[in-house]
């Protein structure tokens, strides 16, 4: 193999990892969107048991 070959057998390899490089950064991306979804839903969820199981502190005098 000639000098010449390697060389652009190299640079070939090089772009194929940075199209993959690429394509697993677009992945990632979602994947972060989609875990700051879920993190907000579950705030959401904590949320709303915790003000189901405790006692409500306004309540109205009874008459």
């Amino acid at each position: 193999m000639t000098f010449t070959e390697r060389l652009f057998g190299g640079i070939k390899d090089l772009i194929v990892m940075r199209d993959d490089l690429k394509r697993l950064q677009g992945g990632v991306d979602r994947l972060i969107a989609k875990e700051a979804d879920h993190e907000s839903r579950l705030v959401r969820i904590e949320t709303i048991i915790e003000m189901s199981t405790r006692p409500s502190q306004r309540r109205l005098p009874r008459e």
